[in-house]
């Protein structure tokens, strides 16, 4: 007997016993022997253990939440156990706030697997879903709250999978993060639409917490060929990433490298969205430049010749776009909630068109307008018959009113190896214009408003531009050294050729304004977005 009065034979004698510590239900014996044990004995303490989340988790939810992420925690344990780690985590537990993976066949018999209590039972009086069956039901029945929990508890792989079947069902994109070491995380990795996988195994040294004699040890090796298999299925594993020139980075940073890495995603689709817009736009710009010259009547009308559109489309246009996947994000980037895999389609399309029109007919029109007064231009520097032929056979000079040029083109008198000398030269320069207008346009397309964020920060859009531009010039120089018609730039006034070089600012200027304009419409699709995404449905929803 010592100090505290406890019974040392005693309390060996509990330690090493096979008796079990809680008797069967209506064994008085059982809890007599109990008894006999303990009722002599003080109670010292007590002692417990928990599983404490990462320092960084906390964070991590946070962050995916504000970027409208939705984070879910699939936890193998009980309600009750899982309430208390998902409380330290961050994790909403309040009333329709959590949902047990485990089917619950009759509510009113009593569940092994659940502690009744008033307590530990509220997910039961909360009439929640139990089990995939129930999960399915409420969605297409009652409503989409099994969409909106962030907590699953008696979790199992295959039910977690069904799971992400749901969400995928739903329309919801999924990305799965778990441990590489895990052999049956490689289904789940294979069925989210993204995943990565962790490593937190310390592959760079023999693992010793298993005896040296134990049939059960595995070197370093085996974990890295475990975890390579895992990680087949996944689209990064993080385990490369976190081991930097040689070093390895704590698990405590792997919430950071996730987020950079969603960063990094949204800004690449983002920016290969722009890219794809401003394809179109310039296939748009150049299409309809085509037709509205050939519709001009003129006698001798602008013809864009194959070298045209090929340097236009081929080059100069996927040139400017492939730019754009090097722009760096915004600001707002992270803050803005995804769209869902709807496969419905938006009805924009006459907004499209009509954004497509607005945005290219100023450049057509420059185009276009640029060419007739350059033509006219071209003629009276070159063929003074021709003019004084337009002019009634009044005399006429350098100074002349082009006016009278213009009208004697549209009434196709002006003809000849001059006047088709004179067109080349100016389609050579319009081209020069729709590249120069196709560039302002990019520069509108890149940024949100180039008064906040400058396109010239893309360093590679830089070094694109001054390559396009320097062939431009290079090609206009050459073509016309080659027929001899160079001289004209020289001889013809310099208001048109002015005024053709500030065009592209005003072009500029438009697209800027109508990008204000659909601003606004997406602020509004985007702040819907997040109300749904915030909405939570319940009794007590927490918004």
């Amino acid at each position: 007997m010592d100090d505290y009065g406890v019974n040392i034979a005693h309390r060996e004698e509990l330690h090493t016993s096979n008796v079990p510590v809680v008797p069967a239900p209506g064994d008085k014996k059982m809890a007599e022997a109990l008894w006999n044990l303990v009722h002599d004995q003080v109670f010292l303490g007590m002692a417990a253990s928990f599983v404490p989340p990462k320092r960084d988790i906390v964070a991590l939810i946070e962050d995916v939440e504000a970027a409208g992420v939705r984070f879910v925690y699939f936890s193998p344990r009980n309600m009750r156990r899982s309430k208390a780690l998902a409380e330290s985590m961050g994790i909403e537990t309040d009333w329709n706030c959590a949902i047990s993976l485990r089917p619950l066949e009759d509510s009113s018999q009593p569940d092994p697997h659940r502690m009744k209590s008033s307590y530990a039972d509220w997910d039961v009086k909360a009439r929640l879903p139990h089990g995939i069956a129930d999960i399915r039901d409420h969605i297409e029945s009652v409503d989409n709250v099994p969409l909106l929990v962030s907590l699953f508890t008696d979790a199992t792989p295959e039910t977690i999978k069904d799971m992400l079947a749901i969400y995928q069902e739903n329309d919801e994109c999924t990305l799965a993060v778990g441990m590489s070491h895990r052999a049956v995380n490689a289904d789940l990795f294979r069925a989210a639409d993204l995943s990565f996988s962790v490593e937190s195994l310390p592959l760079n040294q023999p693992l010793s917490s298993l005896p040296v004699a134990s049939s059960s040890r595995f070197s370093a090796i085996d974990s890295a060929f475990n975890s390579s298999i895992v990680g087949l299925h996944t689209a990064l594993p993080l385990g490369d990433v976190m081991r930097r020139g040689g070093a390895i980075v704590g698990l405590d940073d792997v919430g950071s490298i996730i987020i950079d890495l969603i960063r990094e995603g949204r800004c690449l689709l983002t920016n290969t969205y722009q890219a794809l817009s401003f394809l179109l736009l310039g296939s748009f710009a150049v299409a309809l430049l085509v037709l509205v010259a050939a519709a001009v009547p003129i006698s001798e009308p602008m013809v864009l010749r194959g070298g045209h559109l090929i340097w236009s489309l081929w080059l100069v246009a996927p040139l400017l776009a492939t730019s754009f996947l090097a722009s760096p994000s915004d600001g707002s980037l992270m803050k803005r909630t995804p769209e869902k895999n709807d496969p419905k389609v938006v009805p924009i399309a006459g907004r499209l068109v009509v954004h497509l029109l607005l945005r290219t007919f100023p450049t057509v029109f420059i185009c276009v307008g640029l060419y007739v007064v350059l033509v006219a231009q071209f003629i009276i520097a070159n063929d003074a018959e021709l003019v004084s032929s337009c002019g009634n056979g009044e005399a006429s000079d350098a100074n002349r009113d082009w006016v009278d040029i213009v009208w004697c083109l549209a009434r196709d008198n002006a003809r000849g190896e001059k006047a088709r000398e004179a067109s080349e030269q100016a389609v050579d320069l319009v081209t020069l214009e729709l590249v120069l207008c196709l560039v302002a346009q990019s520069a509108s397309f890149m940024t949100a408003s180039i008064r906040k964020e400058p396109p010239w920060r893309n360093w590679v859009w830089n070094n694109c531009v001054i390559f396009i531009l320097c062939l431009q010039v290079f090609h206009l120089w050459a073509a016309g050294a080659a027929r001899g018609s160079l001289q004209l730039l020289f001889k013809s006034r310099w208001e048109p050729l002015v005024a053709g070089f500030l065009c592209p600012f005003a072009v500029l200027g438009i697209a800027e304004l109508l990008k204000r304009s659909d601003a606004r419409v997406f602020d509004r699709y985007v702040t819907l977005l997040r109300l749904e995404f915030d909405t939570r449905l319940g009794m007590h929803s927490p918004r």
